[in-house]
This record gives C-alpha cells, sequence and structure tokens, in this order.
C-alpha cells in the first residue's frame, strides 16, 4: 500500500455524508482525533522506514525513544530464543 492508497483509505473513514449525524462528546472527539493522529504517524514511520532504510529512520529518534524500542526488539529476541530452545 503506497502512500497515496493510505491518504484515500483515511479520507474514505473520515468522510461523512450531509445526512450522516455522529454524536460526540468532547472527550469521546479527543479521543478520536489523537487515534487518528496515531494511525497516521505510524503509517508516516512506516513508510520511511521502507523509503530510507531502519537505521537512517531510527536515527531520528530521540536517544531514550531508540533505546526503548531497541531494548524492546532485544527482550522480544531472546525471549523467542528461550522458547526455541526449550525443547532441546
Amino acid at each position: 500500500m503506497n502512500e497515496e492508497d493510505n491518504w484515500e483509505h483515511l479520507e474514505k473513514r473520515l468522510k461523512f455524508r450531509k445526512d450522516d449525524h455522529v454524536e460526540m462528546t468532547k472527550e469521546e472527539y479527543i479521543a478520536a482525533q489523537e487515534e487518528a493522529h496515531k494511525h497516521f504517524v505510524s503509517v508516516e514511520f512506516s513508510n520511511m522506514i521502507l523509503k530510507d532504510g531502519p537505521t537512517t529512520t531510527l536515527a531520528l529518534l530521540d536517544k531514550d525513544a531508540r533505546l526503548e524500542l531497541s531494548q524492546s526488539i532485544i527482550n522480544n529476541y531472546h525471549k523467542r530464543l528461550v522458547e526455541a530452545n526449550s525443547g532441546l
């Protein structure tokens, strides 16, 4: 799915017909906006990884975020390695 497809998909999800009526509280509206923003950021981040490569893209993160992500990947790898070797 390319970037243009992602925009079209997002636009289709966000467009309402004139006769559509959706009632939301302020809190629900803010939550929906935050969810849409997270989706947009994750799609853009994924596109950057695929276009520019993971090393270049991760270098854009601040140090703490990069360390958190690296540690998560290492922990996940270690867990899978232990599970794979537990039956030996």
